[in-house]
Parts: structure tokens; sequence; C-alpha cells
């Protein structure tokens, strides 16, 4: 079915980030959602961290209200003991694109192009929503490279 609003393609690309996100993380093992590639790398579980962080940023941004300051450039985000549980990181990540998309609902489509003012610029609440189905879809990639490395080359999604 066509979509019939930018609102709607958008959301229906959300969804679809949403989605392969959870069944590519529902895939793997709790051992290769905690371990680092090469030894260096971010686990599965850190920058699922980051994504549903991010989400939650920017389902606020789009309520109209401004999320707290980040604090100061510690590197890379890394997920806290508690959050490296599958269940719980499966849970979150859906927990967090859904708060996007009950943002979303909500969003006066003739206000898609208006400026929303940054710290370090400006944006739109589509550019939010875009930004939404391109950080996620980010990180499922990684996800699936992380899949095809430990010899698993499904797609999972299918």
């Amino acid at each position: 079915m066509a979509e019939t609003s930018m609102k709607e393609f958008f959301q229906k690309k959300i969804e679809s980030a949403r989605d392969l996100y959870v069944k590519d993380l529902e895939s793997m093992s709790q051992e290769d959602l905690g371990k680092s590639a090469g030894g260096a790398a971010r686990t599965p579980f850190d920058f699922t961290f980051e994504t549903v962080f991010v989400n939650k940023r920017i389902s606020t941004r789009m309520r109209g209200e401004t999320p707290e300051a980040m604090s100061g450039d510690d590197g890379w985000m890394t997920a806290p003991t508690e959050f490296c549980d599958k269940a719980k990181a499966v849970a979150q990540f859906k927990d967090s694109m859904d708060e996007i998309l009950t943002s979303w609902s909500k969003v006066d489509e003739a206000k898609l192009l208006e400026p929303i003012a940054l710290p370090s610029g400006e944006t739109s609440l589509a550019n939010l929503a875009l930004f939404a189905c391109v950080h996620n879809s980010y990180h499922d990639a990684q996800l699936n490279l992380i899949q095809a490395i430990n010899g698993d080359d499904k797609i999972h999604w299918e």
C-alpha cells in the first residue's frame, strides 16, 4: 500500500528500521552480543545501548522538548552491565523506537520542515525522522557484519 503523506512515509520507514534491527538482534546469541570483535570494537550491546539513548533524544525533540545536555566527550558510549542482557536489550530497543513512533504520531505534518534550534545549529521534524531511520540502520548493518564474521550469513528478516 502506497503512503498517502510524508508523515506516513516516515512512519513506515521508522517501523521498518525497528523491525529489521529487532530481528537481527534476536537472531544473535547472548555471547555474541557481548563480544568485542578484535578486542577493540564496541559490542552489539554497546551500540544498541547507544541507539536506545539516541532514540529517546529524538523522541524528546519530536515532542517539542529539549533533552538533557550530553556529558563531556567520554569517547564511545558503552552499555552498563544491567543493559547487557539480550531480552532487556531487545525490549529497550523496541520501546525506544515505539517512543519515537508515538511522538511522531502527534507531529503536525504542516510543521515537518520548520526549524528546530539545537545547540549546534538546527534540524527539523523531518530530519529527526530521517535520522531515526539512518542511525538505527547504520547500527543494524554492524549487527549484520558481526553475524557474518561469526559465520551466520542468513538474512534474518526475510
